[in-house]
């Protein structure tokens, strides 16, 4: 029974050895008959395998494409057998001027059997030196494409994608707010700048806001201007970013009361403000560096700044949330 199954690997790996032959063959036959190769076959005998045998065999499944030679001086292609006396393992190589690196194969001739064992190790031989010639050789009809032509050049897109956020991204963009006392629309301007620390964005702004607020005995004018400072984890990293964190803004207001009564003086009262605030932003790409920059804000007034008459009623005052938003164009910077 164990001789059956050795006799039938043996079969099965002449058989793959004779469709290489054959394969061998076609393309020797479409070579041209000029463009023979001079190679330099080394085979002893190898497991009661003729060594001579199986070089005339080489030959003949190289011919005419190749020359096979016994010695050369020259740095020539060059095919090896090395059999280890006692060991089953039998390793072929194929060493050429033009690869960097020699072609190896290792084949197992212990379930061969032994009148199969020349034509399976000239076979074998024979399209390892094809192969290389193939691969690397001068006369190759369509010579391998070297590695910088062969590998896939990135799309410009997918290369910006892929590098993830501008290091520096600097913006400017029309913007309104409103706040809960006065409770009316603020409008202004934003300046600001994110440097990228990994996923996270630092971001740093300036905020300038104008309104009035019309009340029964007065109109209140107020100008503030704020600073702001968060920290905004990147939900969404590719052309299109998303951001959103937490932050702290800290202010000065100036507000000033004009009567509507000749009763009533005027008023003028500033102070400092500050609070802490939540931050969302997205950012999508235009032309070039260019971004359209979309922002909201939502901030409450922990410390608020209020005025008060001589009787403890409130005529200015700003406290409470406040929603900001601004729409503007973003710079993104290496």
């Amino acid at each position: 029974m164990i001789e059956r199954r050795r006799l039938g690997r043996a079969l099965c790996a002449l058989a793959l050895a004779c469709a290489s032959s054959l394969a061998s063959a076609a393309r020797a036959q479409s070579a041209p008959a000029g463009d023979a190769r001079v190679v330099l076959v080394s085979v002893p005998d190898c497991m009661g395998a003729s060594g001579q045998a199986m070089k005339d065999l080489v030959a003949l499944e190289l011919a005419p494409r190749m020359r096979v030679i016994a010695q050369s001086t020259e740095p020539v292609l060059s095919g090896t057998v090395r059999c280890d006396d006692g060991a089953a393992l039998v390793r072929l190589t194929v060493e050429d001027p033009a690869r960097a690196e020699p072609l190896h194969v290792e084949l197992d001739l212990a379930g061969a059997a032994p009148l199969a064992r020349a034509r399976l190790l000239a076979l074998t031989l024979a399209e390892l030196i094809t192969t290389s010639q193939i691969e690397h050789g001068p006369n190759s009809a369509n010579p391998a494409p070297s590695d910088a032509a062969a590998a896939p050049q990135p799309d410009p897109d997918e290369a910006s994608e892929a590098s993830g956020p501008s290091a520096l991204q600097l913006w400017l963009a029309p913007s309104v707010s409103i706040a809960g006392a006065p409770a009316t629309a603020l409008l202004g301007a934003d300046l600001g700048a994110a440097h990228a620390l990994g996923p996270l964005l630092l971001v740093l702004d300036l905020q300038a806001r104008f309104g009035q607020s019309d009340r029964t005995a007065s109109e209140v004018a107020l100008r503030s201007f704020s600073a702001g400072v968060a920290v905004m984890p990147l939900l969404i990293d590719r052309s299109v970013q998303v951001s959103a964190g937490v932050g702290l803004r800290v202010g000065h207001v100036a507000m000033t009361a004009s009567s509507r009564s000749a009763a009533l003086a005027a008023d003028d009262l500033a102070g400092v403000w500050l609070g802490p605030a939540a931050l969302a932003a997205l950012s999508l790409p235009l032309a070039g560096a260019t971004a359209l920059r979309f922002a909201f804000e939502a901030g409450y007034f922990a410390r608020s700044v209020v005025g008060s008459d001589e009787r403890g009623e409130e005529r200015m005052a700003l406290r409470g949330a406040w929603l900001s938003a601004s729409l503007g164009l973003a710079l993104r910077m290496l």
